[in-house]
């Protein structure tokens, strides 16, 4: 099996149910011309609560537009269903250093059940080195397709390799990426915007997939992630690696 087949027909389809699009709108009726910007979101279960995690700069975001447009909401994209409001009333705990805010899971889990949470405390997150492989999904803005009958997100698979790694921040060279983007061209100029807050799992041969982190930037050819030991068990955050 190569790897863009294995990529697309076995590895996605293990993370697909951890992990989805949400977005910024004044309406959730209607996509069209509604949408101001969207991100990706993790499920994780944490041993003591289910979490959603995002970008802390997503939030800024809403917050920043929210302020010009009161009726403005954040919708997230679980299952099959209508997009739901994700409430600011169930922030847990936000970290601009991190980049992450974790939101409580738990309204939201009669809408999750096509979905799963990872359980990060059967399977804690790894220690990375240089070379280690990653995988994840993105869901880039130019690819986002809305209108007054629906709203579909176009979604693409990235094989990155890690290139370094800090105390909770490690980095991959996207020059060479391999991206999986089914049925789509022509390339996109920028397939990264709309990843933030996506969960980027560890890959090695013969061994469940393990989520390493969450993706928070791109810029210089390189995607920057936050290492998923900064997620405490009660859902909030720390500048300091749990292992």
């Amino acid at each position: 099996m190569d790897l863009r087949t294995e990529l697309l027909h076995f590895v996605g389809p293990q993370i697909q149910p951890f992990c989805g699009p949400l977005y910024l709108a004044t309406s959730l009726k209607s996509a069209e011309g509604t949408i101001e910007a969207s991100g990706s979101f993790g499920l994780v279960d944490t041993g003591e609560r289910k979490v959603l995690v995002t970008c802390d700069h997503v939030l800024e975001e809403f917050e920043a537009l929210r302020r010009e447009k009161s009726e403005l909401v954040m919708g997230v994209c679980l299952d099959r269903g209508n997009p739901l409001v994700l409430k600011p009333d169930w922030l847990i705990d936000r970290n601009t250093m991190l980049d992450l805010v974790t939101f409580d899971a738990g309204p939201l889990l009669d809408a999750c059940q096509g979905r799963q949470f990872y359980e990060l405390h059967r399977r804690p997150p790894p220690k990375l080195s240089k070379g280690d492989k990653l995988v994840l999904h993105g869901y880039p803005g130019g690819r986002r397709v809305g209108s007054a009958s629906g709203l579909e997100f176009g979604r693409v698979t990235f094989d990155l390799s890690v290139a370094d790694a800090s105390e909770f921040r490690f980095v991959a060279d996207v020059s060479n990426v391999m991206r999986i983007e089914p049925n789509r061209t022509p390339a996109l100029a920028d397939p990264y915007g709309g990843a933030s807050g996506s969960p980027v799992f560890l890959r090695k041969p013969d061994a469940f997939l393990r989520l390493a982190g969450f993706t928070i930037s791109y810029g210089l050819n390189m995607l920057t992630f936050t290492h998923a030991s900064c997620l405490r068990p009660d859902g909030t955050l720390s500048e300091s690696r749990i292992d």
